[in-house]
């Protein structure tokens, strides 16, 4: 049996979604994940040599910009609100 590669072509960068290209790069891309702090960028970085993009890059020492948190049943009229 000859051997098959793949080639994915994504306009999506993979520092978008680290944690769960980090899951696949590890084999266990059939889990779950949670959302990934600014170490998933790092590792990512680290295991493929791409730098993180600038936009991307430094998130953990930058203000914060949003910490509000809205419940389900009350996103609606903060919506409203904001407009």
């Amino acid at each position: 049996k000859t051997a098959r590669l793949t080639v994915v072509a994504s306009t999506a960068s993979p520092f978008k979604f680290a944690a769960d290209v980090n899951a696949a790069l590890d084999g266990a891309a059939d889990r779950p994940t949670a959302p990934g702090g600014v170490e998933e960028l790092s590792r990512l970085a680290a295991r493929t040599g791409l730098a993180v993009p600038a936009p991307l890059d430094g998130l953990d020492r930058r203000e914060k910009r949003f910490t509000a948190r809205i419940a389900a049943g009350e996103m609606a009229a903060a919506a409203e609100s904001a407009v």
